[in-house]
């Protein structure tokens, strides 16, 4: 049984490399061996199906990969499941004597990516698609006895995100996976990571891995000492990247210290903030300058690691959410109580307007897109606002039950995230398009997304075979199949002897 059915998996996999109308994206780089050997099996090509099943065998690939990779495809009572991957290796295994790997790919969607941090009693980040705002996984940022109270996030240049835990004196990096950021630590030949098994668009705790076991979380800091602190401690509250060399700068409230981070989360140098302020919040501009709300003592603390020199700036008022000017050398604020939009020139150090805007009365998240229009949002009037670059206002709309962060992804859409755990996406002109809802309360400001991250095409992926070292042995077929998947999706394959 697992021979025949080897045989034929094989000559349906044959059938399309050799016989696709799609040439132009079809490579074929074969030795004469291994063309001998395939071409056998084309010409006793037969289209059968598997005995009583009803399947024919790129049917069992789709559904594999569309079921989310599980070894066991399972066709209910009357059929039971089938171990594809057992099929597949044993087949392999005996067909090509020397070494081999095939991995097949289904393509949904092109997107972007978002990081919302589920904070309060939630200990987890979520990684969201910008598509439709569904859950695509969701990790610890704590071990289960910690209350880490996730809410600063920033991303790095690959996708990947750090996370300041609020309750902890504690750094996470996760890694992108649909980018191949995390790592196969078990070395069993594949990412153990959370994924949306059921394809609810939520993730369940069934589907996602205890802290330290998911192969996405790419590093733990510790900032301040060896300890995750006690929760009073008010622990990480500032957190932004570097997209220079992908390093990251994360500060403590309480303890009020600045710390610089490599990208693989090694502690390079801390600074201590005590002569200036509790710091709150940051973000890198573009020259490499640090600029850091001080939310209670009412400045702007600007930091060039360069010379290390810290320059306080006054606002007199609230400094809460502050975010980079898209173009221009400037930054804005949204000053939480004291119902203040301000704008300061960063290179001369001094403030541009500031105005005194009435819907903005706990105001917490701000940002600004390509053509310097500022979007801002209250917490309390459960409102998001659009100025011009001047603070005009352009329009406003209501958003979900007490918003708090706002993002721009990459394709333009404004996102919101509120503390009742929804997620709204407006488009340009504040015209609500979708909401959805998951994990806990979402506490963020900005810094959700990026930009400057390219879109990415999500697929569905299963892999097997083996490790490859000398790519000039490997054999290599690369062509899309239009094998019948569940849901019509067509999937690539990617097969290697050598």
């Amino acid at each position: 049984m697992i021979l025949i059915v080897g045989i034929f998996l094989l000559i349906f996999l044959s059938y399309f490399l050799f016989t696709s109308t799609s040439s132009q994206s079809t490579s074929l780089i074969v030795t004469q061996h291994e063309y001998e050997k395939v071409t056998d099996v084309v010409r006793n090509f037969l289209y059968t199906r598997i005995p009583n099943l009803e399947k024919n065998y790129g049917q069992l690939l789709g559904d594999m990969v569309v079921n989310g990779g599980e070894d066991v495809v399972d066709y209910g009572e009357r059929y039971g499941g089938i171990n594809v991957t057992k099929i597949i290796y044993e087949y392999f295994d005996n067909y090509y004597p020397q070494r081999w790997m095939l991995n097949l790919t289904a393509r949904t969607e092109t997107t972007q990516i978002l990081w919302i941090p589920n904070s309060g009693n939630g200990n987890s980040v979520s990684k969201i698609a910008t598509g439709d705002g569904r859950e695509l996984g969701r990790y610890f940022t704590v071990p289960s006895d910690k209350n880490g109270n996730p809410s600063r996030i920033s991303i790095d240049t690959k996708g990947n995100v750090w996370v300041g835990n609020r309750g902890t004196r504690t750094l996470v990096k996760i890694g992108l996976k649909e980018k191949n950021q995390c790592i196969d630590k078990n070395g069993n030949g594949r990412i153990d990571s959370s994924f949306d098994r059921n394809e609810n668009g939520q993730i369940e705790d069934s589907e996602m891995l205890p802290f330290g076991s998911d192969e996405c979380l790419l590093a733990e800091v510790f900032l301040g000492g060896n300890d995750y602190g006690s929760y009073g401690d008010k622990g990480v509250r500032a957190v932004c990247v570097d997209e220079r060399d992908d390093s990251v700068y994360a500060a403590l409230y309480n303890d009020q210290k600045l710390f610089h981070v490599s990208s693989d989360g090694n502690i390079l140098k801390e600074w201590d903030l005590h002569p200036y302020g509790h710091p709150y919040g940051c973000f890198v501009d573009k020259n490499g300058i640090v600029w850091i709300s001080l939310v209670h003592e009412y400045k702007i603390l600007k930091f060039d690691p360069i010379n290390e020199q810290f320059t306080p700036i006054n606002i007199n008022h609230y400094v809460y959410g502050i975010a980079p000017c898209y173009n221009e050398d400037c930054l804005v604020i949204n000053s939480w109580q004291h119902r203040k939009l301000t704008k300061l020139n960063t290179t001369i150090d001094s403030i541009i307007f500031d105005l005194t805007k009435q819907e903005l009365y706990q105001g917490r998240g701000i940002i600004v897109d390509e053509e310097e229009n500022i979007y801002a949002v209250s917490t309390a009037n459960d409102l998001i606002v659009k100025y011009d670059k001047d603070g005009n206002e352009i329009k406003r709309a209501k958003t979900c039950d007490q918003p708090a962060g706002i993002g721009i992804d990459g394709f333009g859409n404004v996102w919101v995230a509120c503390l009742n755990s929804e997620l709204w996406k407006f488009d340009k002109n504040l015209e609500f398009e979708l909401g959805s809802k998951f994990g806990t309360g979402h506490y963020v400001y900005n810094f959700f997304t990026s930009h400057k991250v390219p879109p990415i095409t999500l697929g569905k992926s299963v892999g097997f075979g083996y490790a490859y070292t000398d790519e000039s042995k490997v054999t290599t077929f690369v062509a899309p199949l239009p094998i019948p998947s569940w849901r019509g999706e067509v999937i690539y394959l990617n097969f290697k002897t050598w």
